[in-house]
């Protein structure tokens, strides 16, 4: 199972995007092994995007994708908001922000290490409870 962030949805999503073209390639070559999973403010910020970038339709599209299971939707619980305010607060000065910190958050909670993201930075930065490090594809 690999966590997909917003920029990896939304490059997916706009054939004009820089990386539009590699996120394909990566989805298509791992998607028949591999599950994607979420959280709803990773939902909300990815429809969000797509409608001020490119139309409620395309929004739609992966709203209606979401519901047929494309990704799994990890909902979060209290424990995981919590946990999220203590991460956001711990990396403070790298600005991770709600969506991020969540995702973080589920992504201790399901104990998964890799995350689909063109977002780089604020991924490489954060270190797992576990240890190590997360591991950013494509």
């Amino acid at each position: 199972m690999i966590f997909i962030d917003t920029s990896a949805i939304y490059a997916l999503a706009d054939r004009r995007d820089r990386m539009h073209r590699r996120a394909a390639h990566y989805y298509h070559r791992v998607s028949d092994e591999e599950s994607f999973v979420l959280t709803l403010p990773i939902v909300t910020e990815s429809c969000w995007l797509m409608e001020a970038r490119l139309s409620s339709e395309v929004a739609r599209t992966f709203w209606q994708d979401v519901l047929q299971g494309v990704f799994t939707v990890h909902w979060l619980d209290t424990k995981d908001l919590r946990r999220a305010l203590d991460i956001d607060r711990h990396y403070a000065d790298a600005g991770f922000g709600f969506a991020d910190a969540c995702s973080l958050a589920a992504m201790e909670r399901l104990d998964l290490n890799t995350i689909f993201t063109f977002d780089r930075r604020d991924f490489s930065i954060y270190r797992p409870t576990a240890g190590g490090t997360l591991v950013v594809v494509p």
